[in-house]
């Protein structure tokens, strides 16, 4: 998606390999990407294991369990926010594949 909205329009990737599926666009949706150009300032990009950190600190400080997707705001918040930034984000998303569970507790 990022590719897309920096290039103005939907622009397929080869491959996405994420455990957020959930976010995981090969091919964004033309509408989405022309929305997103007068909507949204800037993009920042999370890997995998900064999204499993944040699903931890849910899991552990908030006593919710996120799926990647859901904590991916959470994460780019850890990551990229420069410290005393007031900010929020949405946590959503119950879908985490069982696998994933043991990660948070570790």
């Amino acid at each position: 998606m990022l590719h897309s909205w920096r290039a103005g329009r939907s622009l397929p990737e080869e491959t996405v390999n994420t455990i957020a599926d959930g976010i995981a666009v090969q091919t964004p949706i033309p509408k989405a990407v022309e929305r997103m150009q007068g909507l949204v300032d800037d993009v920042v990009l999370v890997d995998d294991p900064q999204m499993l950190e944040a699903m931890r600190l849910a899991a552990t400080t908030l006593g919710i369990i996120l799926e990647p997707s859901g904590a991916a705001g959470l994460a780019a918040i850890q990551v990229h926010a420069p410290a005393g930034d007031r900010l929020a984000t949405v946590l959503t998303g119950g879908n985490i594949h069982p696998n994933l569970i043991p990660e948070l507790f570790k």
